[in-house]
């Protein structure tokens, strides 16, 4: 055996050693006690609130203007806005809908994390 590889084991026993004590140290203290697990409830407060659905995030197109002043393109003009507008109206009240829907959902989990956490400190 040359020297080289003298030092070469020395070092890697220099490496291995504190590494094998530690182990030993560690075991000889005891096992290290796992933390409860999180209730539930807790857990679902971390989950991603649901987002609308991603058609009522559109917003509403522009409505349609006329070049004549004639009565019955006035009249197509005006059933043609109409039909938009009450479209989009109905995309709204989707989307407040969905924003009440979200609020509620909120409260619930808020009440079940409250009433988790209040079951673990008792």
């Amino acid at each position: 055996m040359n020297l080289q590889a003298i030092l070469n084991m020395r070092c890697v026993l220099a490496l291995i050693l504190p590494v094998c004590l530690l182990a030993l140290i560690s075991c000889a203290s005891g096992t290290v006690r796992m933390p409860e697990p999180i209730p539930g409830e807790i857990l679902a407060l971390m989950q991603p609130q649901p987002s609308p659905d991603a058609n009522l995030l559109v917003p509403c197109p522009a409505l349609p203007q006329t070049n004549s002043g004639l009565i019955p393109d006035l009249l197509r003009n005006h059933l043609a806005a109409a039909n938009m507008s009450n479209a989009c109206a109905q995309k709204h009240q989707g989307l407040i809908d969905a924003e009440a829907e979200r609020k509620r959902f909120e409260a619930e989990r808020i009440d079940r994390a409250t009433k988790a956490l209040e079951k673990i400190h008792k």
